[in-house]
């Protein structure tokens, strides 16, 4: 019985000691996967928001998206009159890749006549079978755009 003791005593102590240790850290993508191409066909209350993947964009044999060894699956927008606010707080759209062009775009509409407006830009990747990965454009590429008045 003293052997099982022993033995019972060092794995519940090599468990405690890994519960201690931290996690390492996880491999995250390049966070700078996206740019914002450009915004047109603005007026009054719509514009166009485009963006560019940093990176060529392949198709694989079972119709998904990859870059860098990434799953892609969609790409969007936040934008915001007030560029001060938390990003949580942005308005958003965002849509499936449809395509592997690298240069994807997004019609928004109800805008504000005559505001300024900011923009970031994104796409989601799943490395492997994790979970998934927002990659922003960083905020010094925000692109700023008026409504027609």
């Amino acid at each position: 019985m003293r052997p099982n003791f022993f033995l019972t005593l060092i794995l519940v102590s090599a468990l405690v000691q890994s519960c201690n240790e931290p996690d390492p850290a996880p491999s995250v993508p390049d966070p700078v996967y996206v740019d914002m191409h450009e915004v047109t066909a603005i007026s009054a209350t719509t514009a166009t928001l485009s963006l560019k993947v940093k990176y060529p964009v392949t198709k694989t044999t079972d119709d998904n998206y990859m870059v860098d060894g990434k799953y892609l699956t969609k790409y969007g927008f936040f934008y915001a009159s007030n560029p001060e606010l938390p990003l949580r707080q942005w308005e958003w759209v965002e849509s499936l890749l449809k395509d592997e062009s690298g240069i994807y775009s997004f019609e928004i509409s109800d805008l504000q006549p005559d505001t300024e407006y900011h923009v970031r830009a994104y796409v989601v990747a799943i490395p492997g079978l994790r979970a998934q990965i927002y990659a922003y454009n960083q905020s010094e590429n925000t692109l700023e755009f008026a409504t027609l008045p």
